[in-house]
């Protein structure tokens, strides 16, 4: 399931900043969570863009300890440092057995292209 308002004159870097985080996070989703389903949403709220990824997978715990979890932290150092480069902030959560959630807060300031 995805559900996204993000407004449309993002600079595109910023754009591809968030499109980049939806995609790592699937992408693991995908290779370590052994989930049945997913929630992605993007979502503006005030002056900031908020995306939060859910899973019904294994867990954070579960992952990081499966037979995949070789080399599995390069893609959240990613997210990370994609967050931090535009003054944002990155965390993940998660139970064995739980499920998982990524959400990453990007604030607007800059991430708009300027032509309102």
């Amino acid at each position: 399931n995805v559900t996204s308002d993000v407004p449309e004159d993002l600079e595109s870097e910023f754009a591809i900043t968030i499109f980049r985080i939806v995609q790592e996070a699937l992408t693991n989703i995908e290779k370590h969570a052994g989930a049945t389903s997913a929630q992605v949403n993007v979502a503006l709220e005030a002056d900031r863009i908020t995306i939060k990824i859910s899973d019904d997978g294994v867990g954070y715990e579960g992952a990081l300890s499966g037979p995949s979890a070789e080399g599995s932290h390069l893609g959240l150092l990613g997210m990370r440092e994609r967050a931090q480069m535009f003054g944002g902030n990155f965390s993940i959560a998660g139970v064995s057995g739980g499920g998982t959630e990524i959400r990453a807060t990007l604030p607007l300031l800059g991430g708009r292209d300027g032509s309102d």
